[in-house]
């Protein structure tokens, strides 16, 4: 790592207190540390431990670690669990937003027609979920 040596020991120390009263993305921090070596000898055991508490405090990062190390261990049930919930708050999140990223006119066409149903038929639209528009 680069930087102040004390600076980032003081920000480890801060984590440990955070994660300590219960706070969950303190208690994810600490899982990855402690899973990738960081400020701290890689202990898998402890990475865990942390990713499991701060999951149940509610953070979705360490929902997801978890997915992933209940798939290395065939744990599908929990796994599954795990993916489902945090469909539901991803789907819940996009649902609440006022400004949807995937609704976009897309222009399929630039010219002029006179029989759209054949233009349909020769570019293999003939399912009604295809439309054709004019400006």
């Amino acid at each position: 790592m680069s930087g102040n040596p004390a600076l980032i020991e003081d920000g480890a120390v801060e984590i440990v207190a955070a994660s300590e009263t219960g706070h969950p993305a303190a208690q994810f921090v600490l899982g990855f540390l402690w899973e990738m070596g960081l400020l701290r000898e890689r202990s898998k055991g402890k990475a865990f431990l942390y990713h499991h508490f701060a999951a149940e405090g509610g953070n979705m990062q360490s929902k997801m670690a978890l997915a992933y190390k209940y798939t290395r261990q065939d744990m599908f049930d929990k796994v599954v669990n795990l993916y489902v919930e945090s469909a539901e708050v991803a789907m819940n999140t996009f649902l609440i937003s006022k400004d949807s990223p995937v609704i976009k006119l897309v222009r399929l066409y630039n010219g002029a027609e006179e029989n759209k149903e054949a233009l349909r038929k020769s570019k293999g639209e003939e399912d009604e979920g295809f439309q054709i528009l004019e400006y």
